[in-house]
């Protein structure tokens, strides 16, 4: 029976450091760490997931949010909204 490996939240955050902070492409990080890099990717995405980044609905529902509070609901203060 194959068991999967798993891999700390440490080695994954170094390895998504490689490529996003230290200029490391993909295939060389992934390549050097021994994994694949198709693994790699997947944790990539999920950190920028994860990390708060917002994807295309997500800004879509938000200026429609801030459009709402601005426009339809003139007595909230613009200092009030977060977007």
């Amino acid at each position: 029976m194959n068991t999967r490996k798993k891999y700390s939240k440490e080695f994954k955050l170094d390895a998504i450091s490689l490529v996003l902070e230290q200029g490391y492409s993909r295939a060389e990080a992934a390549r050097s760490l021994g994994i694949n890099a198709n693994m790699l990717c997947r944790w990539i995405k999920q950190h920028e997931t994860d990390d708060g980044r917002l994807d295309g609905h997500c800004v879509f529902f938000a200026l429609i949010r801030c459009f709402e509070l601005t426009f339809v609901m003139p007595s909230l203060r613009m200092s009030t909204i977060t977007c």
